[in-house]
């Protein structure tokens, strides 16, 4: 009857929900273990680059930028400890590093971090949803536009070089 049709497919959304759960918790573990293997430090002055475009930003949390060999594309994560993984290529091009420094303080500065993370917990409490998917892509296509729209201002004159940096980046990911 409809009563146990009901109750199967809340169950269903149920166990959907605490399975999305679980990855979420997965996530967070394997970012534990990429902060224990970044530990390769930049050089000095990619360093010294992000601490002063950091302080020019407003940060006053202590980023640490590290190269990860495996990272093809940057990567952010860390609320009160945040880290900027770098790929290798990126040390031989310092006009391309400053560039990928500033979208990447951008995301810190905006606390986007811990926001993807509410979200892909509210995300897996109404995983059943079937607009999910397209909000979410929504909202992460949003996130990146306002942080090239942000980087774009403070990297004036340099419009072909950042378009071209980022198309780098989306033809290796």
């Amino acid at each position: 009857d409809v009563y146990h049709g009901l109750g199967l497919l809340t169950s269903f959304a149920v166990g959907v929900a605490i399975a999305q759960c679980a990855r979420l918790v997965w996530a967070g573990r394997a970012i534990a273990r990429l902060r224990s293997a970044a530990t390769d430090p930049v050089s000095d002055s990619a360093q010294v680059t992000a601490d002063a475009l950091a302080a020019e930003m407003g940060i006053r949390r202590p980023v640490r930028v590290r190269r990860f060999d495996d990272a093809v594309v940057p990567l952010t994560f860390g609320t009160f400890r945040p880290v900027i993984l770098l790929p290798r290529t990126l040390a031989k091009q310092p006009d391309a590093l400053r560039m990928t420094l500033t979208h990447e303080l951008i995301h810190i500065r905006r606390f986007d971090f811990p926001a993807r993370w509410v979200e892909k917990l509210i995300a897996a409490v109404f995983a059943v949803h079937p607009a999910l998917p397209w909000l979410l892509d929504a909202v992460a296509s949003s996130r990146e536009m306002a942080c090239d729209a942000e980087a774009l201002r403070r990297i004036q004159g340099e419009r072909k070089r950042y378009a071209d940096l980022l198309f780098s980046f989306s033809a290796l990911s």
